[in-house]
């Protein structure tokens, strides 16, 4: 691991002695707060409204933090209180026992977890693949042509830290969805939790970024267990500890686009029945788990107010990803959405340049809504009205980035407007549970009557993603902060940042 001559810009807003750790620092990574690197200083720290939210959203993160730690000193207390009686019973296992299972995970014929796989994290898996998977890509389209989900099912089985962060997602559903009846849930759940965070620094610690870049098993197993772990945190409201996560993935990403024969179209087909998954199996996962991180980083960077971290374009561009057919969203909208995050970081309203790269931007969303338009395809394809939703969102989120855009008075509700038709357009039946970023960007601009469509909307995405296993309460409550105080201060602008700003939080909404 590389080191920075100089400490990453949290602990320097800290005052913290920083170990100068690549991607994210030692004291940053232990305490699951932001990283912010060792670059340029970023702009926000210059404005003192932003760089005072930021401070509160650390502070929230650290004490958070310390409460976690606390539980979790608190139930390994317990733990090894507990005789061998109890343990046999099916309690967790002692500290001597943890010492042994220490020893047999050094050696180097380690068993796989399907050779340990008990009844119960079978059935913790099987609830993943049925019920959470469906939550985190409820617009995915299969396609065994191109390889399914079968990658994913073979690494739950061989890859230690993915199997532990999928048994933490299911046991989070679980303990969210029947904590009353569920006696040692909680215990589980944190359990499954720091073993996949050891697993994840392990893999961070014994391979270079550059290493993991070039060896595809140890790539695969590492963003899937990251991107899993983010997954826990989003489901848990997505308001902290999801960017230590996603700032050392989007690290890996990033090496991976120097590595010259990374998804070469020249892949080698995977002989029948192999023990195995071939060339084109690989490359199919690492085509998934890039996708996921680049809707992730995308969908990060309107919140954080930074610059996308991952070089989105050179991915969307020319390394075929797409988009459409994970998140249901066109490769086009999501750049634009990118573009809009770029110029946002440096200050459009500020910027003549950034200015003009918002009109050019605003040329192009309007170009491809109506192509959207032209489409006749039957059945249409699900990705056309989600991409027109968020197309649409994008436009509001253009506005409030660069106020010269806003040329009359009601050019702001009329694309809120252009955004609810697009949802009243959504099949039905379909869940708008993939929806949380648009309906927070335009939720939180809407007036009038809008504002009860948009209460509606919430209402049911909260109804299908199940009470506390989901980031949508978090997505109402940024909302019904800015027309709160919209209504208090008439005249004044207020979007969904700045209520994130007010709140201490930085939501990931995805």
């Amino acid at each position: 691991m590389s080191r920075s001559s100089t400490g990453c810009w949290t602990c320097k807003l800290r005052h913290r002695r920083c170990d100068q750790l690549r991607p994210a620092c030692r004291e940053c990574s232990e305490r699951h707060i932001s990283c912010h690197g060792y670059g340029p200083k970023p702009a926000w720290i210059n404005n003192k409204s932003l760089l005072n939210a930021e401070l509160s959203r650390i502070k929230h993160a650290v004490k958070e933090n310390f409460r976690q730690n606390s539980r979790r000193r608190a139930a390994r207390t317990n733990e090894s209180s507990n005789d061998q009686e109890t343990h046999r019973d099916g309690s967790f296992p002692t500290n001597s026992d943890a010492t042994e299972a220490s020893k047999a995970c050094s050696d180097s014929a380690a068993v796989s977890p399907a050779q340990q796989l008990t009844f119960q994290e079978s059935q913790l898996l099987i609830h993943y693949l049925d019920y959470i998977f469906p939550l985190q890509f409820p617009y995915y389209v299969d396609n065994p042509e191109v390889g399914g989900r079968g990658w994913l099912f073979w690494f739950l089985m061989k890859s230690d830290p993915l199997h532990q962060a999928i048994l933490t997602l299911s046991a989070l559903h679980r303990y969210t969805r029947f904590a009353r009846r569920a006696g040692d849930t909680e215990q589980e759940l944190i359990e499954y939790h720091t073993k996949a965070l050891q697993g994840l620094r392990q893999a961070l610690c014994q391979h270079e970024i550059g290493d993991l870049a070039t060896s595809s098993e140890q790539l695969i197993e590492f963003l899937a267990c990251g991107s899993a772990l983010i997954s826990f945190e989003v489901f848990q409201g997505g308001t902290m500890n999801w960017q230590p996560h996603l700032d050392a993935l989007s690290s890996v990403v990033n090496g991976m686009t120097h590595v010259s024969n990374h998804l070469s179209s020249r892949a080698q087909s995977r002989p029948p029945f192999t023990a195995s998954p071939g060339t084109e199996d690989m490359e199919h996962a690492q085509r998934f788990l890039v996708a996921n991180l680049l809707w992730f980083d995308l969908l990060a960077s309107t919140s954080s107010g930074t610059a996308p971290k991952i070089a989105y374009k050179l991915w969307l561009d020319e390394r075929n990803i797409d988009l459409s057919q994970l998140m249901g969203c066109y490769n086009w909208v999501m750049t634009a959405i990118g573009d809009i995050a770029s110029i946002k970081s440096r200050g459009a309203s500020e910027n003549s340049t950034a200015v003009v790269e918002a009109f050019e931007i605003k040329d192009r969303l309007e170009a491809g809504l109506r192509d959207l338009d032209l489409v006749a395809q039957v059945p249409m394809p699900i990705a056309v009205p989600i991409s027109r939703v968020f197309a649409c969102s994008a436009m509001v989120e253009l506005y409030t980035t660069c106020p010269p855009l806003v040329y009359t008075a009601s050019a702001m509700q009329d694309a809120v407007a252009n955004v609810i038709e697009a949802i009243r357009l959504f099949p039905e039946n379909t869940s708008l549970r993939g929806l949380t970023w648009p309906v927070c960007v335009a939720g939180s601009m809407a007036e009038g009557d809008q504002q009860q469509y948009f209460e509606t909307v919430m209402q049911k995405m909260l109804g299908g993603s199940g009470i506390g296993f989901t980031n949508c309460d978090t997505v109402s409550q940024i909302v019904k902060r800015c027309w709160h105080y919209r209504r208090n201060h008439p005249g004044q602008s207020w979007n969904w940042n700045d209520s994130m700003g007010a709140m201490g939080i930085c939501a990931l909404l995805v």
